[in-house]
């Protein structure tokens, strides 16, 4: 009987507690969005949904930790989003150890038109202005004048060619025209350029700019420049007048480096 006594006080205080449990009523986190919070209001708006606070996304939104591409995002127009187009750039050489992984020393990540592209460490650049002698035997001696960035940018940089005439042999009749441009590196022909220019006496000078075009699979390379010029004349041979057609190649001086697009 006790023990009977004992159990039902037991149940009673159970079934006290449960009724006085179920009264109260948790307050809700928010009654209406407004009372809602969020870090980042530029990407997510604050929703109150059923007393709890969360949030609504907002698409195509920088800052949103997303890099959506589909929404114009990229390192150029979104950097919290998709890093930034900075630094050097990264390629691959062949050594005797196999295939290696190396930066850049002039080529860098830098953004066109919200496009990320390659293009020249503007830190680095240099203008060269390389000076050779044209000397034609019989005929005449000009000086050529080859003026380039060095980082060179294939994409938009282009290469001027000055020639301006020091001397003129007696027996040369008229002007030498200049009908032929080729800027070479070994087996590649980077440009071509035709054209009628005429020197006809000493102090005379032109200027052609040539934009270039390369095949190199590296993104960056020094190379061998050599600039092969056209030209004819008319001379005076055992009394009459003989025309001379040919070309000289002319090595520049020093090597400028060429920066490419990665293929």
């Amino acid at each position: 009987m006790r023990v009977l006594n004992l159990v039902l006080i037991f149940i009673l205080l159970c079934s006290v507690i449960a009724i006085s449990g179920c009264g109260k009523k948790e307050k809700p986190e928010c009654e209406k969005s407004s009372d809602c919070r969020v870090l980042n209001t530029q990407c997510f708006t604050p929703k109150c949904t059923e007393g709890k606070c969360g949030s609504i996304e907002r698409k195509d939104c920088c800052g949103n930790g997303k890099c959506e591409a589909t929404g114009g995002e990229n390192t150029c127009t979104c950097v919290d989003d998709c890093g930034s187009c900075t630094g050097p750039v990264k390629f691959n050489v062949t050594t005797a150890r196999g295939i290696k992984s190396q930066d850049t020393q002039y080529a860098v990540h830098t953004c066109e038109n919200n496009a990320c592209i390659v293009g020249v460490d503007q830190a680095k650049l240099r203008v060269l202005s390389l000076v050779n002698d044209l000397n034609v035997m019989g005929g005449f001696k000009a000086e050529t004048l080859a003026t380039l960035n060095s980082p060179f940018d294939i994409a938009k940089d282009k290469i001027r060619i000055e020639i301006s005439l020091k001397d003129l042999d007696p027996d040369v009749i008229g002007a030498i025209t200049f009908t032929e441009i080729k800027i070479l590196s070994s087996s590649e022909m980077m440009a071509r350029s035709f054209i009628s220019q005429k020197l006809e006496k000493v102090g005379d000078l032109f200027s052609e700019e040539l934009a270039l075009t390369s095949a190199q699979s590296m993104v960056e390379e020094a190379r061998t420049i050599d600039v092969e010029i056209f030209y004819e004349y008319v001379v005076t041979d055992r009394g009459k007048p003989v025309t001379m057609r040919t070309s000289s190649k002319l090595r520049l001086a020093e090597k400028p480096v060429f920066v490419v697009q990665p293929k």
